[in-house]
């Protein structure tokens, strides 16, 4: 009896006190949890832990016509170290810190708060959660802490009037989808002491100019420095929705990539990773390119025609993945030969809903395989449907 109830009192310590995703040895007591009156237009939701030497604030409330949010270095004598809303990940719901809600809607995360221009954050926080200030479209200039060791996936979200963003010291993690959608930010800069990232020629590289992780500049002429030989996942990804026409090209001297017709290209495989319509909205595939990977970084929303050399033999699943081709758009494969289709799920390799236009060789090859799939083929002048 006395080993249960010993169990017992150790499981209900360990439901009151709790740790949070790990990030640090603090505990916070969940019944510690109240809301704090910051000023006359602000509110805080905030956890304090266990020794009451720091706090974590959960949610921010503020006044319809709030234009300013400062947070104070402490609350009641505790260090503010967090922001993070306590979200449920677990079934999908992921909230702002001002507790609305991320989805695709509109009317969601969108346009919240729209009357905060400036947030204003101490050097004692060194967590700031994923969307945390996300759909803020009125916000303007926020000072980050010195102390922040990572912006978290979609910081900044939809921050539309987001002009620039300056990264500390401390920051050894960068999430660059924070920046998704921030049409107005023009600039990114870096902190010199930074062990991680510097800025070169425009962009956000590792210490050593290796790696290219993003730009730094908006730009319309995106030139890849000599030194890098990787690109970042997020790399070029946020340049389709601030300029239509981009002018990509490669440094002299760079030994991994080169640029033809706008398009990037790895020198040693020939693999496609980015490409950029012309005016006219056409992409132009060099003969260089040999392989459509399953990722290719496209970098104008919507094309009209994609011309394909008969040179790039090997298509993988998920090569069109972002291009938004215009109703009457087609796609047009030289040669007499169907590519090679390769890796898994080869079935959608070849795009449906499409038209194609390729010569008449081809073209038996093209409507055999799209019967021989279940898809049907119709005859419009020159080219074909595939749907």
């Amino acid at each position: 009896m006395k080993r249960f109830l010993k169990i017992l009192i150790i499981t209900m310590f360990l439901m009151v006190v709790f740790n949070v995703q790990n990030v640090s040895a603090t505990t916070w007591s969940r019944i510690s949890k109240k809301t704090v009156k910051i000023d006359k237009d602000l509110k805080a939701s905030v956890f304090f832990s266990v020794d009451k030497t720091e706090c974590w604030i959960n949610k921010l409330t503020v006044n319809k016509n709030c234009n300013k949010v400062k947070i104070p270095k402490k609350i009641e004598g505790a260090k503010v170290t967090r922001i993070l809303y306590e979200s449920r990940e677990d079934i999908g719901v992921i909230n702002n810190i001002f507790g609305k809600e991320y989805s695709t809607d509109e009317g969601g995360i969108y346009k919240n708060n729209v009357n905060i221009r400036e947030i204003i954050l101490p050097d004692s926080i060194s967590q700031i959660g994923k969307l945390s200030f996300a759909g803020l479209a009125g916000l303007e200039k926020i000072q980050l802490p010195q102390n922040l060791k990572e912006i978290e996936e979609r910081t900044f979200f939809a921050c539309k009037n987001l002009r620039t963003v300056s990264i500390s010291k401390a920051t050894e993690k960068i999430d660059f989808t924070s920046f998704y959608q921030c049409n107005s930010l023009q600039q990114i800069n870096v902190s010199k002491d930074n062990n991680k990232y510097k800025v070169l020629k425009g962009f956000i590289v590792s210490k050593d100019g290796s790696k290219l992780y993003h730009w730094s500049v908006y730009t319309e002429n995106i030139v890849i420095p000599s030194s890098v030989k990787e690109l970042g996942k997020h790399a070029l990804d946020t340049h389709r929705s601030h300029y239509v026409n981009l002018k990509l090209s490669v440094e002299k001297g760079n030994l991994y990539y080169a640029s033809k017709n706008n398009c990037l290209y790895e020198k040693e495989t020939g693999k496609l990773v980015a490409a950029q319509a012309s005016i006219r909205k056409e992409v132009h595939i060099p003969k260089e390119v040999k392989i459509l990977p399953a990722k290719v970084i496209w970098g104008t929303p919507a094309f009209t025609d994609i011309y394909i050399s008969q040179t790039t033999r090997k298509w993988y699943a998920g090569w069109i993945v972002g291009i938004s081709l215009d109703s009457e758009g087609t796609i047009h494969i030289e040669g007499n030969e169907m590519p090679k289709l390769c890796g898994k799920f080869k079935h959608t390799i070849m795009p449906v809903g499409k038209y194609y236009q390729v010569n008449k060789v081809l073209e038996k090859k093209l409507i055999q395989y799209m019967k021989k799939e279940n898809h049907f083929v119709l005859k419009k002048g020159k080219r074909i449907y595939c749907g």
